[in-house]
């Protein structure tokens, strides 16, 4: 369940991104792309696009993350108290 929800988020976090840079009437979507470093737009893009595929990148992470596995593992070490009828 957290693996979908995660996904999910990393996809809408792209989209939500990709579309700040389409241009929409002569505006943008992001205000901040219309000027940046110096009236610079393509260092805006730039540095839009690395924070973008960090954040997806690091969500994609956390999706990934076999969650009984640790959840198991900690409890094996004494850090989270099990459940009752396990």
């Amino acid at each position: 369940m957290i693996r979908s929800l995660l996904s999910f988020a990393a996809a809408v976090w792209f989209a939500y991104n990709a579309a700040a840079f389409l241009p929409v009437s002569g505006a943008y979507l992001n205000e901040g792309a219309s000027g940046g470093i110096d009236g610079d737009p393509g260092a805006v893009a730039v540095t839009w696009a690395a924070r973008t595929l960090f954040a997806g990148l690091a969500v994609i992470g956390l999706a990934l993350i076999d969650w009984d596995w640790l959840g198991r593992e900690l409890r094996s070490l004494g850090n989270l108290p099990g459940r009752e009828g396990e």
